[in-house]
């Protein structure tokens, strides 16, 4: 076992797996190294079980293999790559269901579905006649110790449904990913379409906004035939906000409102493909005092917006709800802002 202190101060391993014993080897660094940084028991055994058995199945298929297991995220997670040298999987979604198993199989297959549902992700490198390559990684649940979010979301007056939907999923320890949508335009079957864009994005929330964005899309097309043209999406790390957006959700930056772009939704699904003339990612700096303020068309704001610094978020939301909600239109309003920002 080979291992380095990287800049961090932190430790990372690699082991080669050429003997039964190299699988529980890595399986326990694993474990030793997830134990450390600071997982649960129960997660800490998931991880463990995880590697255990794609490092069996390089023993068993594709020999030899080797193993690469190392913090990331400023030691909020761990990371763990497994590669092999045999000749690929040639269907990998059959070995992804559970109880794919076969003795012929020349590469790693048994187990891939537990191992991808034990750890936050799951990513196939390649697999092809040289071999398999798979990483997983997982995170401490995000504390989010430097943000906090508040929201207000109502439907109009005498309105029973509210087509605006909103997702606050925090991910990678430190990071947040909110998304505001209105699905109006979908009539009766708004909430199931709402549904479908949420599960989406959840699954991919790790890829580009761009990306995301589009597949958004494609989902909803191929369920209805139509468009998502009211949406934003936004990442927020601790250096930046990165946001991608359609229609007329509102945005404020600061206290000034950001103006929109011309986005067509259909942009994204020309054959399949991102169709720009650049990228259509907005990104701004964060600070700590930085407030970024949401809103869908039920909300009327002015350009400039003085936000108070000397209350808390919530009623600070709540009053800015109660002034700027119109009485016709479904109504979101969602601020993000540092929790030091006052």
């Amino acid at each position: 076992m080979n291992d380095k202190l990287n800049a961090s101060g932190l430790v990372s391993y690699c082991l080669d797996i050429l003997i039964p014993s190299d699988a529980y080897a890595v399986a326990k660094c694993s474990r030793e190294m997830a134990s450390a940084i600071g997982f649960s028991r129960y997660e800490v055994g998931m991880i463990s079980i995880a590697v255990a058995e794609i490092a069996t199945n390089v023993i068993r298929y594709a020999l030899p293999g080797k193993a690469s297991i190392r913090t990331i995220c400023a030691g909020k997670g761990i990371e763990i790559t497994i590669e092999d040298a045999g000749t690929g999987i040639p269907d990998i979604d059959a070995a992804m269901v559970d109880g794919f198993s076969t003795h012929s199989e020349p590469s790693i297959g048994k187990g891939l579905g537990a191992a991808a549902r034990s750890v936050e992700e799951f990513i196939f490198n390649k697999s092809d006649l040289t071999g398999t390559s798979i990483t997983l990684r997982h995170f401490l649940k995000p504390v989010l110790d430097d943000t906090e979010v508040s929201v207000k979301s109502f439907p109009a007056v005498n309105a029973f449904f509210n087509h605006d939907q909103y997702i606050i999923k925090p991910f990678h320890a430190e990071n947040l990913l909110v998304a505001l949508s209105d699905f109006r335009e979908f009539g009766a079957q708004s909430s199931s379409y709402a549904s479908i864009f949420k599960t989406v994005v959840e699954s991919n929330y790790m890829d580009s906004l761009d990306t995301l964005l589009q597949k958004c899309q494609l989902a909803l097309r191929e369920n209805n035939g139509k468009y998502l043209s009211q949406t934003l999406l936004m990442k927020v790390f601790p250096d930046r906000f990165e946001v991608i957006r359609c229609g007329n959700i509102g945005l404020y930056v600061g206290s000034e409102v950001i103006q929109r772009k011309p986005i067509d939704p259909s942009l994204f699904l020309l054959n399949g493909e991102v169709v720009t003339n650049g990228s259509l990612v907005e990104v701004f700096p964060r600070r700590t005092e930085t407030t970024v303020l949401i809103h869908s068309d039920g909300i009327s704001l002015p350009n400039i917006l003085n936000m108070e610094r000397n209350t808390s978020l919530d009623q600070q939301t709540r009053s800015l709800f109660d002034l700027s909600a119109l009485d016709d239109d479904d109504a979101t309003l969602l601020v993000v802002r540092g929790k030091y920002a006052c």
